[in-house]
């Protein structure tokens, strides 16, 4: 019969404490006998089915295994995984495994009962870790080289069979005998030729005392009487042990009605030294010391050659239920030095994130069996919920990240808009380098922002040319820059705030416009005289009423223009921003297109020492300005399927207004088909916007990596409480490259959190391409040469001032 042997690792949820129930479920899967079968003149019988329970104990390590016929192996992982106190366990299939070791320094040992089958040990399963530690306690005592494997082998005995065997026992036992358990007993065979001696000297007595005494009645005429000499009683110690409390347990007495199993416990010692052979022996003995009651386990040395045990012990399903018993989570730590366990809280995987049409995300294994784990692109309303990628640095956000990016697009047509302000250069560890060099070149728009000799257009005349209706287009953009520029405004700046509107209408959020707007009185009149059948033009009639008699910016102007001026000065007087923001709009230039395309475009910004954080912050948000423009312009009608748009350690670059704005991405993105993905350490990194984090922790979809702040899993509690029973579970339930996915079904519910083992680097999935050009290549196609944006600006300026 063929064989596959199972590896078990030991979850830290095992209970014992319905082990019995186990041992019951298997008696029914191997309950099957073949029937003998004619094959020409031959009759052909099959073994019945065994299996083996395997515990093998080193200096080095502890394991559990177990021995199955190879038609059983999967009917039995399947009882194995549907035992509820087990079943998150790991069970796992082992090649090339020694049942027995073989050598001159290995000796063979069985357990059997001391006395008949009918009689049950003691099991007791309020206690959950005997004999388990006992057992396990074995391995303190061996030294290098030194091993003691138990094997266990289980065979069903038809319930008609046992219960003829059982009931001939109790039959005996009623009449008051002991029922004796096959095989030669030496002090049975003693007590009983001493009973018999006895028996004889009593009968020859009597027949001699029974001569006697007809002689003195006949001879003598003897009338009197002989002293009778009592029949000898012979009393069983055996069955007066049994009784020493009254009657048998109630173990024994329920025995009978037990499915039980032909029973095989052997174990091996392997020992250089015969004497500490012997010394294992009787310890591995002792250890089972714990279940003696009416029957007990005793050792017995076996010819190791002899692979068969002609005398098997019939044990019940409570008692192998005892015997075949895991490690809890309190051995699990007592051994934690040798004993491999999971620590890993697993659930059933949620099915919605098993099917193969959504975006890989990484792999989970649900008790040794290991899954694809993807997210569900069937429900795009659900898809485009936000997602937070949390933990320590170097716990592998950025990889995971990088792998959804290309995993979305390459399979799914998911664009991207990545605004690197890492921009990391460590070869494909880095997001934008690793982005690049895993698509296809048609699938890339590189933006070097570094690369200030040719700046790029970043205005918002790429919506503006792709809406049918200017008028809305040119409303819904002022509304935009309004708060652009003035989000940290005072309260009492609505008249400033009202003047802005009308200009960024009026000019479609040119910037350099907006200014002169305010500034040049002939520009205001060339935009009144166009704009006047479209734009209530009346605001800047009534601006031009407040010039002073020279025809100069009077007190009240310079009140409405002043905060303007100071917001729009930290753009247009940077010599950075300046050629980006107030060039004339290069149609090459279109991310309006690329968007709808599902390209993955890319901006790479200057490291922090080449440009200021309030740089960083104002390129920032107008970016993410741009993007939801953009997609609330298509509504969701777009060539892709959706777009992600990445905001990588947002505490580098976040301002009042940014927040702002992403506060209404998480709440109205995913209708547009558009889903911010954060990555970030922990919250500690927002405490000066509390509101937002309030709103980031409901509401979209978690990947938390290790992370050694424990407070980081309190705040997330409400979500990680539907598997992990505190923070401190959910903190030790991962390691590096794993996270804990706390995700949005299609229905828009959040499914138990469960770990992912993050996918490997993208270069190890996908061929690297030579994309290194498209850096400089792109710079030069959508940028424009700096001496000829600044000529244009200045050009521009003078047209605008009339002169």
């Amino acid at each position: 019969m063929q064989y596959v042997t199972f590896r078990i690792i030991p979850h830290h949820t095992v209970l014992n404490s319905a082990s019995r129930n186990f041992q019951r479920a298997l008696y029914e899967l191997f309950s099957v006998r073949h029937k003998p079968r004619r094959e020409g003149f031959r009759i052909v019988t099959q073994p019945a089915p065994d299996f083996y329970w395997i515990t093998q104990l080193t200096a080095e390590s502890i394991a559990f295994y177990v021995r199955v016929p190879v038609d059983f192996a999967e009917p039995f992982r399947t009882k194995f995984r549907n035992h509820e106190q087990w079943r998150k366990s790991t069970i796992e299939p082992v090649a090339d495994f020694e049942l027995v070791p073989e050598g001159d320094n290995s000796e063979l040992y069985a357990l059997k009962y001391k006395r008949h089958d009918m009689f049950s040990l003691d099991f007791r399963y309020n206690e959950q870790n005997t004999p388990v530690r006992e057992v396990l306690s074995v391995k303190n005592e061996l030294a290098d080289n030194e091993a003691v494997t138990i094997f266990i082998r289980q065979e069903t005995v038809s319930r008609a069979k046992w219960k003829r065997l059982v009931d001939y026992a109790w039959e005996s036992w009623d009449k008051g005998g002991v029922p004796q358990k096959a095989g030669i007993d030496p002090l049975r065979v003693v007590r009983g030729l001493a009973n018999g001696v006895v028996y004889v000297l009593y009968e020859a007595h009597s027949l001699v005392a029974d001569i006697m005494s007809g002689i003195e009645r006949t001879f003598f005429h003897g009338g009197g009487s002989r002293a009778k000499v009592e029949r000898p009683v012979f009393r069983n110690p055996e069955r007066a042990e049994l009784l020493v409390n009254g009657d048998l347990s109630a173990m024994t007495k329920n025995k009978r009605n037990l499915p039980v199993f032909k029973t095989s416990i052997r174990y091996a010692v392997t020992a250089g030294d015969e004497v500490k052979r012997g010394m294992l022996a009787r310890s591995v003995a002792g250890a089972y010391g714990s279940l003696a009651g009416d029957n007990r386990l005793e050792p017995i040395k076996v010819n190791i050659r002899s692979r068969r045990d002609f005398t098997p012990t019939m044990m019940s399903v409570d008692e192998l239920g005892k015997l075949t018993q895991l490690p809890t989570a309190e051995l699990q730590t007592e051994f934690a030095d040798v004993l491999t366990s999971n620590r890993r809280v697993e659930i059933e995987l949620p099915r919605v994130f098993l099917d193969d049409s959504g975006i890989l995300a990484g792999t989970a294994t649900d008790r040794g069996e290991t899954h694809n784990v993807y997210i569900s692109t069937k429900n795009p309303d659900r898809l485009f919920y936000g997602r937070a990628y949390v933990g320590m640095q170097g716990m592998g956000k950025d990889q995971a990240m990088i792998n959804l990016i290309v995993e979305a697009k390459r399979k799914h047509n998911i664009g991207a808009v990545i605004p690197d302000v890492i921009n990391e250069q460590n070869g494909h560890r880095g997001m934008a380098d690793a982005l690049r060099d895993h698509l296809p070149a048609e699938d890339v728009i590189d933006i070097d922002l570094a690369n200030t000799e040719h700046p790029i257009y970043l205005g918002l005349q790429s919506i503006v040319r792709n809406v049918k209706d200017q008028r809305i287009a040119a409303d819904r953009i002022a509304e935009e820059i309004t708060q652009f520029l003035m989000a940290d405004a005072d309260d009492d700046k609505f008249q400033t705030m009202d003047f802005l509107r009308e200009a960024a209408k009026a000019t479609m959020g040119d910037l350099q416009d907006i200014k002169y707007m305010f500034t040049s009185r002939s520009f205001r009149n060339r935009k009144i005289a166009e704009l006047e059948d479209i734009f209530d033009m009346d605001t800047w009639r009534d601006y031009d009423r407040m010039t002073d008699k020279d025809g100069g910016m009077s007190g009240r102007q310079g009140q409405i223009y002043g905060p303007i001026q100071r917001r729009l000065g930290q753009i247009i007087n940077s010599e950075f921003l300046k050629p980006i923001f107030c060039q004339s709009p290069n149609p090459q230039m279109d991310l309006y297109r690329w968007i709808d395309e599902g390209k993955v475009v890319i901006f790479r910004f200057p490291k922090e020492d080449v440009i200021s954080r309030r740089v960083i912050e104002l390129l920032m948000y107008w970016i993410v300005l741009n993007v939801f423009l953009i997609k609330v312009a298509q509504d969701g009608k777009t060539k892709s399927l959706g777009t992600y748009l990445v905001l990588n350690e947002p505490h580098q670059f976040l301002s009042p207004g940014l927040i702002h704005f992403m506060k209404r991405m998480l709440t109205e993105g995913r209708k547009k088909r558009l889903a911010p993905i954060f990555a970030f350490h922990n919250f500690k990194q927002f405490r000066e916007y509390p509101g937002f984090v309030d709103i980031l922790k409901t509401g979209i979809n978690w990947h938390v990596f290790k992370n050694e702040n424990i407070k980081m899993y309190e705040e997330l509690m409400p979500q990680l409480s539907k598997t992990f029973t505190d923070a401190q579970q959910a903190m030790d339930a991962t390691k590096q490259y794993q996270y804990i996915a706390c995700w949005i079904n299609d229905e828009g519910s959040g499914e138990n959190p469960f770990v992912v083992d993050a996918l490997p680097l993208v270069g190890k999935r996908y061929e690297t391409l030579n994309n290194e050009r498209l850096t400089k290549e792109h710079a030069q196609k959508y940028g424009r040469p700096v001496a000829e944006v600044l000529a244009e600006i200045k050009r521009r300026e003078r047209e605008a001032r009339g002169t």
